[in-house]
């Protein structure tokens, strides 16, 4: 009998809106369901609501009605403490703009994802090698920030989100910042990573980058509308 596919992220009516004059809904009454393996696109507008929903799925922002539970645990009974320790251990963020520190080399970056986990310093850095081997950056190792490109640094952003091994990565506008070339590259490396059972989640406003997506989910006023 076939297994049945593992719920990772279950979003139950969630709405959020923001104190007035007058109040704002970002996001309206939103149910969704993201399964393990799953390769979704959340796609919308400026103002459509992606960004505060991306916040809420990534446990940076609270909803003001429904609940969130990422595989199984229902966030709300979580304290901040724990609240922070789940959202460490279960999500890998890739934002628009890198936030790599620059007096670190790549593989020092990557193990500062692993900083909080009471792993080895030897330990950190052999990992952080491992996935930025997977990323196609093995030579760039020792390479400061300052001394790699656009796309590069980028890769080293997705290995650093990798090391944890997370439930889910949230892509926050991967490819914004980048030039065509280097933006495909990344898509390619998120749809290889999710070939190999990762569950990946881009929010982004260009549709052409969310329909190479598995599932496109298209947002208007706060709104699922496809």
């Amino acid at each position: 009998m076939k297994s049945k596919t593992k719920t990772v992220i279950s979003l139950n009516n969630i709405s959020k809106v923001y104190k007035g004059p007058p109040p704002v809904k970002a996001v309206d009454k939103i149910s969704l369901d993201i399964k393990e393996g799953d390769l979704v696109s959340i796609v919308g507008q400026s103002g459509s609501g992606k960004s505060t929903l991306l916040n809420m799925i990534g446990l940076l922002d609270s909803t003001t009605e429904g609940d969130i539970e990422i595989e199984g645990q229902d966030i709300s009974t979580l304290s901040d403490d724990e609240l922070s320790k789940f959202r460490g251990e279960k999500i890998g963020f890739i934002f628009q703009s890198f936030f790599l520190l620059p007096g670190l080399t790549a593989q020092e970056n990557v193990a500062e994802g692993l900083l909080y986990q009471g792993i080895k310093r030897e330990e950190r850095l052999k990992r952080a090698a491992k996935v930025l081997e997977e990323v196609g950056l093995v030579d760039r190792l020792t390479h400061l920030p300052k001394e790699l490109s656009g796309g590069e640094q980028q890769r080293v952003a997705i290995a650093r989100a990798l090391v944890q091994n997370p439930a889910f990565v949230l892509a926050d506008e991967p490819t914004g910042n980048l030039d065509k070339k280097s933006g495909d590259n990344i898509l390619k490396i998120l749809k290889d990573l999710n070939k190999q059972g990762k569950t990946v989640i881009m929010i982004t406003h260009n549709l052409d980058h969310a329909k190479k997506f598995k599932k496109v989910v298209k947002l208007v006023d706060g709104k699922i509308v496809a």
